[in-house]
């Protein structure tokens, strides 16, 4: 695993600086996390970081790993999706995955209840990046629901729902602008808009 073979020495590098100020915080050991993809459990380490300024520790996790889940972003965008755009409800999809269906359902949950103030950062990017509103081909349209059958029985639910596929859409269109521009957003990957979004609202936290 790439994470196994030099992704984690990279991440630490990274991550040396604290948020407190301190420019570099020491290795302070590490613990195992198991990452599920279908019916396989692989573990990783996970190194933990410790700042002698403010005498916190922080663990590195690794970018494709959403904290306290074993799921990978990657599982989790795939089965939203897959709910999104093909018929079936939560137990269907979450079968293809072979996930919960509470579990899909929670997912889809958390990410409809901030889907909007994270597009509205999109937006707010695209604008810096890419000029005015009227010429700016980062913004979202209606093409962006294409593809994607929000189903719910309330006008509100069906309304988050859209916006979660505009946002997905949006992201990507966003990160592979940004990949052309330089930016260190790394190179775009269309399975992993969940974590490059992830990592955009850790950055601006």
């Amino acid at each position: 695993m790439e994470w196994e073979s030099g992704g984690a020495s990279g991440a630490v590098a990274e991550a040396r600086p604290c948020p407190c100020g301190c420019r570099f915080r020491h290795r302070h050991g590490s613990y195992v996390r198991f990452v599920v993809v279908a019916d396989r459990a692989l573990e990783i380490s996970i190194p933990r970081l410790f700042c002698p300024a403010c005498r916190k520790t922080a663990s590195v996790l690794p970018w494709f790993l959403a904290p306290r889940s074993p799921y990978p972003w990657s599982i989790r965008q795939a089965a939203i999706v897959s709910f999104l755009g093909e018929e079936g409800g939560y137990r269907a999809a979450a079968a293809r995955f072979e996930l919960a269906w509470q579990l899909l359902w929670a997912w889809i949950e958390v990410l409809a209840r901030k889907a909007k103030v994270l597009l509205a950062v999109l937006v707010g990017l695209a604008l810096r990046y890419a000029g005015p509103a009227e010429d700016n081909p980062l913004l979202p349209s209606a093409h962006d629901l294409d593809g994607f059958g929000a189903r719910a029985r309330s006008p509100a639910k069906r309304e988050s729902l859209a916006v979660i596929g505009v946002l997905l859409v949006t992201g990507y269109r966003l990160w592979e602008a940004g990949w052309v521009l330089g930016l260190p957003w790394g190179r775009p990957e269309p399975a992993e808009i969940l974590a490059f979004l992830a990592q955009l609202e850790s950055a601006l936290a």
